[in-house]
């Protein structure tokens, strides 16, 4: 039986896909890593420009440049290696400071006969190939051109996009398109296990969850590839590590959301430490944590749909908890009741607002 579990996040979503073996006990990962949905906006934004130079020792410069070759502005120069001899005579883009757009505007208040203006001010994004000193916006570069065409530079953005300032279109197609590409994969498990999202607390996270559930939907259990899809609480997802001690998790610090995402981490590395192939993968990543989060999510679902926990916890609550058989069904039915009280809740108090007012007025 395979399982493929997902960990829900607005630009990465990690997921994990193990094959279970209910008479050996055996789990066995077959696919794992994290999709960037932000990798599209990433390749519309402009990289940031590093010197081309080289340090005294040989190494290539990681310092930023700031200053263009007028003849190939892709590649340039930071403010040390621009006083270089070779470089004196150079024509340079010089992003040291703000470029603003110097197309001149007539001051309509004015009624002398002479009449005056005054700069855009507007932040530059071209300026002429012939002569860089002459920087417009979008708004003034159609104007000019459409009197004289020339060659112009892309003033490069170097500022990079975030998720959250996504529309959510753009994040529903970046995940289609990944999902779409990796079909064959994702489609060829038995169950899909989906991070559960509160409804009010994280809207964006909500919307992405019901997003990835759908296409899972429409291209899993409507052909009959998949058998069914859970959403599942993350809270129990540390608790697939099995040592009561739990030696490893006294070693860190910080408040809860650290001390969960530290343990994670941590109880991954122990838990693969037979399993060189994948423990190598996992130590090189650099969202571990969100790798750690997926196949701790997978890790317990199974052992508690099998039952195969060696050792419960101390904690007597706990004991009763993880030796009774839960139904994934009736976990995400009491999540679908809590959303349903808090929905209710708001609109209840919504009602008694609009009353109050209308006694009001």
């Amino acid at each position: 039986m395979k399982y493929l579990a997902w960990d829900i996040g607005i630009k990465n979503l990690a997921y994990s896909t193990i094959d279970y073996d209910p008479e050996k006990k055996t789990k066995t990962i077959i696919n794992w890593g994290v999709i960037n949905l932000m990798d599209a906006a990433d390749e519309e934004v402009k990289k940031i420009h590093l010197c081309c130079e080289s340090s005294a020792k040989g190494d290539k410069c990681k310092v930023k440049a700031i200053f263009l070759f007028a003849d190939d502005p892709t590649q340039g120069l930071c403010k040390k290696h621009k006083q270089m001899n070779k470089y004196k005579a150079t024509n340079f883009l010089d992003l040291s400071h703000k470029i603003t757009c110097c197309y001149q505007i007539k001051d309509k208040t004015i009624k002398d006969s002479e009449s005056t203006s005054h700069s855009c001010g507007k932040t530059a994004m071209f300026c002429s190939k012939t002569n860089l000193n002459l920087s417009y916006c979008k708004q003034h570069l159609k104007v000019v051109q459409k009197k004289d065409k020339f060659e112009i530079y892309e003033i490069k953005i170097t500022k990079k996009a975030k998720a959250m300032g996504q529309p959510m279109l753009k994040l529903a197609e970046n995940l289609y398109s990944h999902l779409n590409k990796n079909q064959n994969d994702f489609l060829d498990v038995d169950e899909v296990i989906i991070e559960n999202q509160p409804v009010l607390k994280n809207p964006t996270m909500k919307s992405i969850q019901i997003l990835l559930y759908s296409w899972f939907v429409i291209h899993g259990t409507m052909p009959k590839k998949i058998n069914d899809i859970h959403f599942f609480s993350a809270s129990k997802k540390l608790e697939a590590y099995d040592d009561k001690d739990d030696e490893i998790g006294k070693t860190v610090s910080g408040n809860q959301y650290q001390m969960n995402k530290k343990k994670a981490v941590l109880y991954t590395t122990e838990m693969l430490k037979n399993n060189s192939k994948w423990k190598t993968f996992f130590e090189t990543h650099k969202k571990k944590d969100d790798l750690a989060d997926a196949y701790l999510t997978n890790c317990y679902y199974i052992d508690r749909k099998y039952n195969t926990q060696k050792d419960p916890k101390k904690d007597s609550k706990k004991d009763i908890q993880e030796n009774t058989k839960i139904d994934p069904k009736v976990d995400l039915q009491m999540d679908l009741r809590t959303e349903e009280v808090k929905c209710g809740e708001v609109k209840k108090n919504k009602n008694k607002l609009m009353d109050f007012f209308a006694k009001k007025t």
